[in-house]
């Protein structure tokens, strides 16, 4: 072949390897930019509670409606800022929608921000820090191990206004109100906060924002820009701006929700959410292990253009950005199986993108395979800039259950869209999504309102490609899996938090997530735990080798914070201890060598060498005993186990800092600091133990119980006993000849101190070495020795030494011959910053000793085995503490042959407190403010229960109950016949919380109130009067008697009760619980479950109903707008039928009938009373209607008499039926629960709740049209010295709740004070009204009553509250009532409470004169603020309560304002038994002052103070000077007690009476003269 054919040869090969080449490089670049995106995490909230993409499939799945009225803790102008009328400026013509009623909440402590930023930072912001934290938990990544990555965020938002809202109080916030709402920092933030170094994009395309976010995370990804991304939107409406705006443009729907593709489309319903997903390439995802819960396969983004309007939906964009998402993907149509759709239920939108839909994905599709269509947006409403990521969320969730979720409202699809040619269908109800040959796959679609279009396609992931070589299995099914092996017999889990509370809420939740899934793997959820999960700073480990013994263990720590290794993450250092002899016993590290492999192959290793130099094989010394004291055995077992823990540890990651070995432990810290090779060590090791063997018997060691100074001053002059070792403070031991060490240890013994005698024969440390030094001396002069790679404290000196005293051979003469001062060595490790010693060895000796000599406090000792413990189990928890101290461990390494997979775990419990800022007080904010509002209908309130206020206790409880014998219950709790045998038991030491009684109600039907009331009257006033029981609580318990969470049924009589309840709560705060229990729970169930009675008692909540294990608690909520628009059936007035008023001649009953006339056309009036026409004013008021065009019937009748007013009702003609009832009746006849008598109770109860109960009865089959109750807001909320008329309200709202039950008409409103005179406001003086106005209870006039009067009774709800509050008052209380903690969001929770000193605290702090000036001010403005005055001053700190105005009533008042105030527990009785300002405030000062100065107290004891602290801190002489010392303390009480029984001299003082005023030189010199030295 020619040269020239050979190169045309060579070039034609190059050019098709390059050709080749190219290709490849192309293939690669195509397939890059076509990569799949993998979603390994996924975090959310939503409307309806949803905190979970778990929670948002069991939302969707179950076809739940999660739209509600307007949020009440946003400052909006809810009174105001609804109105029907469409073009009404400044309102919204709904007053529904989808929100996320505690985005006000917030815990800033978890990620570094103090209240006054978290206050100032977007609600948005704060949300999306909390759900990128979870995205990475659900990821299973731990969050600070992405700090510095490539990361990016890219985020959409679209509301800025949080910081921008008008008024806000501008001197703390600014400076942070711009960051805290600016659009950039939403991404900005959690790249900084997490340290994320890819990029920050913040996308606002409005409504297609989230999904705009997520394609340009996957094309950042595709090039390069970044390795891992989080993605997604939020919204939250800070302002109801977008309500006001699209209701001017008809763009809303009327009850708030989204009827996607409906024919009933009417607007869209706004709502809120936040969603985020992290993702990554495909590739990275299965190279780094991560679960993959989907992917997406293609997206595009596209502009509607120059369309036919901004804001018109486009369907030709709409199919162009579906078609490039396709093509992106290398999909075809039929290749999508389901759409979520944009779908916002606008009647011209809808159809818009549904003919886009067929268009696109309709086009050949298989026969029978129509494109399934639903929204997301039907359950929750538009989540805006959340929606897309929410539509993504549902998609893969459904993918994973294989289900096709139904989209509400749309029963009828709308006309609009040509269903019939079967490419495309709505999802009416919910359809199974079957297994294809081929992954499924969904679409979802988001249309900005500026036109901004994006599309994005979701499938399932593909199953993992085996490695070459691997068996293909599919990974689909987890069984397929070898079942992990756990890498011990008992199980690490651990936890962390940024907080105790936050730690001990880990467990709790990690204990109902294993107890909900059985099958669950522990070693997968160890090993989860441990892995997946970044390590804060408080630190939890439970070991458990089953999942009784982990529920156990969580349980008890979280209840109690017992069964669980605790710490806390710490800037301490670690150092190993290596024990001496003495700790080895038979079989040691058998137990490590069966469960470990790296130590058994350590052991093994070391064992080989040492048995070059030892008679016999180590291991079989060591398994049989056989030898085992011998001290070349000895020395030798010691130092394999301690090497091979070490490499143990090693491989775990745990690598410490220090190394100290006690004796000859200190051999094996110098092989393992890199001193000596394991060859040399095991020279030095046999050498010593086979020359210390050789050495002659005769030797002792003796422990004693003694320091070392006092011990050196008891040895002999001839050196023959010395001092062997300095383990602590107080532990010596001495070393030498026996008979020397036996006589300095008998001379200690007999000074009463401890002495142990050690079984060792050859006194190590002692001049019984010397004949073998010389050859040791030798054999070490052999040896190779380096400069360690540890520090290395030594115990001869006591110091961290260096390399050069280590590498000489005199240092280990120096060794063996020189005492162990390990104390030394111990605080020379703490000066060195080490608080965490952990001795390697067979047992804990070390760990005792370091403990006790340790000085500071955090410094803990803590051994790897202990004798009789066994060994994996007692290794694993030591490991379990060092992770818990902060100590890197490497778990992954731990876990590593376990074949343990990482599962999903509970995210973190944040601990949240309400964080919105407020406008400045007496400023409107936002749209409303301008609208004529329905002004006094602000004042009518709904009352609802609602759960989860309350927190978890930190401690359980301890109770007994009341029960028709003493004894203990089946569950162990003591049962007490009654308050008098509970007495007893408290006085015979009993200690209890609470006491659990049962309060039985009325039964069923609306009984007579009576029974359930007197009970409860008597019991309280026995409890309130007994002071035996001032510190324990009672807990009143019905069964189902309020109607809360959906169950339970109205019980009046019952609800009597629990009025009477309110009203001695209100005068007792702190003394008395009420609680429901669950009706659906079985008799032998705990009424109230011990964590959720531990919760109340912890909680200020004095009332709370159980519902399946949760706890509800009722609050005031204000009604909406849209309710008083009329119900189903709601009252009318028919002006051709009678209506009966009772109380008709009465104030309230009067301007109710003129209300009737003129208002509702209502022509027939029966006014009934007790005085009927002889009533005052009854005639003038029967003119005045008359005149009206009225026929007005005055009757005179009690309405407690069954049968009078029967014969009332029967007398109402035929023609002029009864339609309407009105219950105006009711007396007054106040005082306190412990005064009440039963003949006040009743004559309260007969008028209105008697009264009511028989109208009830008597009108059951009449037809009527209303049944209006007048009840009071005391029945609710409870009053001072009115328990008797809030039980017969409370009977009324019971009785109206029940008639509703039952189908009847019924309105019950709970009237505040109206601003009339005579009836119930007749007893009211200035002082009272005072006090009302002060605790936040204005008053209304007559207009204002009777237009609350028409608007309850055409409100939905059957119980309504009409009372005026002043919300700003409220917020001031010292302590805002539960029952309207939803309106008024107290500012203190937010910027205070933290860090707050008490009274106490305060007072301490102040000279004796201020303290006593400052109480004495605090009561004087607590005086005026009750009666009234307006300067505090003008209180005469002398003047008697009384003399001042004050009645029962106020000074119950006073006493639960100073409770508040200062903490403490006040009798009712205060006021009265300190009766003037001055002695109350003398009282106080005397339960709140601290204890007087040492200077204030007597000279003798303060004398006798330092002689106690100089005698316990060692001071006094040892030896005959102790003795001495003993003698003069005998003769000083002696004389003590002598001059205490003589008589008096008359010439002076009794000498008790001389010593108490005694200087400090006196009584010194009294001791000396009058008692006698004592003699040398």
């Amino acid at each position: 072949m020619s040269t020239d054919e050979n190169q045309l040869r060579q070039y034609l090969k190059r050019a098709v390897a390059e050709a080749h080449a190219g290709r490849r490089r192309l293939r690669e670049i195509e397939e890059k930019e076509r990569e799949p995106i993998a979603i390994v995490g996924m975090a959310c909230r939503y409307p309806g509670g949803v905190d979970s993409p778990e929670r948002l499939w069991q939302l969707v799945a179950g076809g739940v409606d999660a739209v509600t009225p307007f949020p009440e803790h946003r400052g909006w102008p809810l009174d105001r800022l609804y109105d029907a009328d469409p073009d009404r400026v400044g309102t919204s013509y709904t007053d529904q929608g989808g929100f996320l009623h505690d985005a006000d909440r917030f815990d800033p402590e978890f990620f570094g921000m103090s209240p006054r930023e978290a206050l100032a930072t977007d609600p948005q912001q704060r949300l999306l820090l909390e759900t990128a934290w979870e995205s990475f938990e659900r990821a299973g990544i731990p969050a600070d191990s992405v700090r510095g990555s490539r990361t990016g965020v890219f985020v959409g938002s679209m509301y800025h206004d949080y910081g921008a809202r008008p008024h806000l109080p501008p001197e703390e916030f600014e400076g942070y109100l711009y960051s805290g709402s600016a659009g950039s920092v939403a991404s900005g933030r959690l790249s900084y906060v997490f340290g994320l170094e890819g990029p920050a994009v913040t996308v606002d395309t409005a409504c297609s924002s989230s999904l705009v976010a997520l394609h340009l995370a996957a094309t950042a990804l595709r090039r390069g820009e970044c390795d891992l991304a989080l993605a997604g939107g939020v919204t939250v409406m800070s302002t109801p701006q977008a309500f006001v705006e699209f209701s001017r443009l008809r763009g809303l729907s009327a009850d708030g929700r989204c009827k996607s593709f409906a024919s009933s489309a009417d607007g869209t319903g706004w709502a809120e959410g936040a969603g985020l997903l992290l993702v990554e390439r495909l590739s990275d995802a299965r190279r780094n292990g991560h679960r993959v819960l989907a992917v997406i396969s293609g997206s595009a983004v596209n502009q509607d253009g120059a369309s036919n309007g901004l804001s018109a939906p486009n369907g030709p964009a709409q199919e162009r950005v579906i078609r490039q998402a396709l093509a992106n993907a290398g999909l075809s149509a039929d290749d999508v199986d389901v759409v979520e759709a944009h779908g916002t239920g606008t009647p011209l939108g809808d159809p818009i993108e549904a003919n886009a839909l067929l268009a696109t994905y309709g086009r050949s599709r298989p026969e029978g395979r129509p494109l399934r269509l639903g929204s997301l947006k039907s359950n929750i409403g538009h989540t805006q800039a959340a929606a897309g990521v929410g539509g993504v969320i549902k998609m893969v969730q459904a993918i994973r259950h294989g289900l096709m979720p139904k989209t509400l409202h749309a029963e009828d699809a709308t006309p609009h869209v040509d269903w019939d040619t079967g490419a495309l269908a709505l999802l009416t109800e919910a359809r199974e999504w079957p297994d294809l040959d081929r992954p499924r796959r969904g679409a979802v679609s988001a249309f900005g309102f500026s036109g901004t279009n994006a599309h994005v396609i979701v499938e399932q992931p593909p199953l993992p490609v085996p490695e070459e070589g691997e068996e293909e299995t599919p990974a689909a099914a987890p069984a397929a899996r070898r079942s992990p092996v756990p890498p011990a017999p008992v199980l690490p889990y651990v936890l962390s938090a940024r907080s105790p509370e936050a730690l001990r809420a880990q467990a709790r939740r990690l204990g109902a997530f294993l107890a909900e899934r059985p099958e669950l793997d522990l070693t997968d959820l160890s090993r989860s735990l441990a892995t997946t999960r970044t390590a804060l700073r408080h630190r939890a480990v439970t070991l458990a080798g089953d999942r009784d013994e982990l529920l156990s263990g969580l349980g008890a720590f979280a209840e109690e914070g017992t069964g669980a290794v605790l710490g806390a993450k710490g800037e301490g250092k670690l150092a190993f201890m290596f024990t001496g002899g003495g700790a080895q016993r038979v079989g040691m590290a058998r137990e490590l060598c069966a469960t470990f492999p790296a130590f058994a192959a350590a052991f093994d290793e070391v064992c080989d060498a040492l048995d070059e130099h030892l008679p016999r094989p180590l291991r079989e010394v060591i398994a049989t005993g056989d030898e085992l004291d011998q001290i070349d055995y000895t020395l030798a077992a010691l130092f394999a186990v301690g090497v091979a823990l070490f490499r143990l540890l090693e491989t775990w990651g745990v690598r410490p800092d220090y190394l100290v070995g006690h004796s000859t432990g200190e051999l094996i810290a110098a092989h393992l600091g890199g001193v000596l090779s394991l060859s040399d060590a095991a020279v030095l090791v046999t050498a010593r133990g086979r020359l210390m063997r050789g050495l002659p018997e005769g030797g002792a060691m003796v422990a004693v119980e003694a320091t070392e100074e006092e011990v050196r001053a008891t040895l002999d002059a001839e050196g023959r006993a010395v001092i062997g070792t300095i383990n602590g403070p107080r532990a010596v031991v001495l070393s030498g000849d026996e008979d020397a060490v036996h006589a300095v240890a008998a001379v200690w013994k007999e000074r009463g101190r401890s002495v142990k005698v050690l079984p060792i024969l050859r006194a190590s440390h002692s001049h019984r070495m010397d004949p073998m030094l010389d050859e040791f001396r030798s054999i070490t002069r052999e040896l190779t020795f380096h400069r360690p790679v540890f520090g290395i404290v030594s115990t001869v000196t006591g110091e961290v030494e260096n390399g050069d005293r280590w590498t000489s051979a005199e240092y280990w003469v120096d060794q063996i011959r020189n005492p162990v001062r390990f104390l030394d060595a111990v605080r020379t490790l703490e000066s060195e910053g080490v608080t965490t010693l952990l001795e390697l060895g067979p047992d804990g000796v070390l760990s005792a000793m370091a403990a006790a000599g340790a000085e500071r406090e955090d410094t803990l000792a803590i051994s790897a085995l202990r004798r009789n413990k066994p060994e994996p189990q007692t290794l694993v928890g030591a490991l379990g503490t060092l992770h818990a101290r902060g100590v890197p461990v490497d778990w992954t390494a731990f876990f590593a042959e376990s074949g343990a997979e990482p599962v999903e775990l509970p995210t973190y419990p944040f601990q949240r407190e309400r964080y919105w800022l407020e406008p400045l007080a007496g400023t409107a904010a936002g749209p409303g403010t301008g609208a004529d509002g329905p002004g006094p209908l602000a004042a009518l309130h709904r009352l609802d229960w609602v759960p989860d206020e309350v927190r978890p206790a930190d401690a359980p409880a301890t109770w007994a109950r009341l029960g028709a014998a003493s004894g203990a219950g089946t569950d162990g709790v003591p049962v007490h016949e009654d308050l008098g045998a509970f007495a007893d038991a408290l006085a015979a030491g009993g200690a209890y919380d609470a006491l659990v009684v049962p309060l039985d109600g009325g039964g069923p039907g609306a009984g007579d109130a009576r029974g359930p009331v007197l009970r409860a009257a008597r019991l309280l006033r026995d409890w309130l009067a007994d002071d035996r029981f001032a510190g324990v609580r009672l807990v009143l318990v019905t069964r189902g008697s309020v109607a809360a969470a959906g169950t339970g049924t109205a019980d009046p009589a019952a609800a009597a009760a629990w009025g009477f309840v309110r009203s001695a709560q209100a005068e007792a705060p702190g003394r008395v619980l009420l609680v429901d229990a669950d009706p659906g729970a079985g008799p032998d169930t705990e009424p109230v479950p011990a964590a959720l009675l531990a919760a109340l008692l912890a909680a200020d909540e004095p009332q709370a109903a159980v519902r399946d294990g949760h706890l509800w608690v009722p609050r005031l909520l204000r009604i909406r707008p849209s309710a008083l628009r009329g119900r189903t059936g709601a009252p009318v007035w028919d002006p051709e039928g009678t209506v009966l008023i009772t109380g008709g001649t009465g104030a309230l009953g009067a301007a109710v009938a003129r209300r009737l006339v003129t208002g509702h056309g209502v022509t027939r009036l029966l006014l009934a009373s007790r005085s009927g026409p002889e009533a005052a004013g009854a005639e003038a008021l029967r003119e005045e209607l008359t005149a009206l065009g009225a026929t007005v019937t005055l009757a005179a009748c009690d309405v407690a008499d069954r049968d009078a007013l029967a014969a009332l009702l029967a007398g109402i003609p035929a023609d002029r039926p009864l339609r309407g009832v009105v219950h105006a009746a009711g007396v007054l006849d106040n005082g306190l629960v412990a005064d009440l008598t039963e003949e006040q109770v009743n004559a309260v109860l007969r008028p209105k709740a008697d009264g009511a109960r028989h109208l009830h009865e008597l009108t059951e089959e009449a037809d009527l049209t209303a049944f209006v109750l007048f009840s009071s807001s005391v029945g609710l909320l409870g009053g001072p010295g009115q328990a008797n008329y809030a039980a017969a309200s409370a009977y009324l709202d019971g009785l109206a709740l029940h008639r509703r039950d039952r189908g009847l008409p019924a309105t019950s409103v709970a009237w505040g004070l109206w601003d009339a005179d005579g009836g119930i406001n007749a007893g009211l003086g200035a002082i009272d009204r005072a006090r009302l106005a002060r605790d936040g209870f204005g008053t209304l006039s007559v207009p204002e009553g009777t237009e609350l009067f028409d608007a309850a009774v055409a409100a939905e709800p059957a119980l309504l509250a009409a009372a005026p509050l002043d919300l700003e008052v409220l917020r001031d209380l010292d302590r805002v009532p539960p029952l309207v903690r939803a309106l008024v969001p107290a500012r203190e929770r937010a910027t205070a409470g933290r860090g707050e000193p008490s009274m106490a605290e305060r007072l301490a702090g102040m000279a004796g004169p201020e303290r006593a000036d400052f109480v004495l001010d605090l009561v004087r403005g607590r005086v005026a603020a009750v009666l009234g005055l307006g300067d505090p001053t003008a209180v005469d700190p002398g003047q008697p309560f009384r003399e001042l105005g004050f009645d029962s009533l106020t000074a119950v008042e006073m006493r639960n304002r100073l409770s508040a105030l200062t903490g403490l527990r006040l009798p009712a009785t205060s006021v009265f038994d300190h009766p003037t300002p001055a002695k109350l405030a003398a009282f106080l000062l005397g339960l709140l002052g601290p204890r007087e100065a040492e200077s204030e107290r007597p000279a003798a004891l303060v004398a006798l103070d330092g002689l106690e602290e100089a005698l316990a801190d060692g001071e006094a002489a040892a030896g005959a000077d102790r003795d001495a010392i003993t003698v003069r303390l005998q003769t000083l009480l002696s004389r003590w007690l002598e001059a205490g029984a003589a008589p008096s001299d008359p010439a002076g003082p009794p000498a008790s009476d001389a010593l108490e005023a005694a200087s400090t030189a006196e009584l010194l010199a009294f001791i000396d003269n009058e008692l006698g030295r004592g003699r040398d």
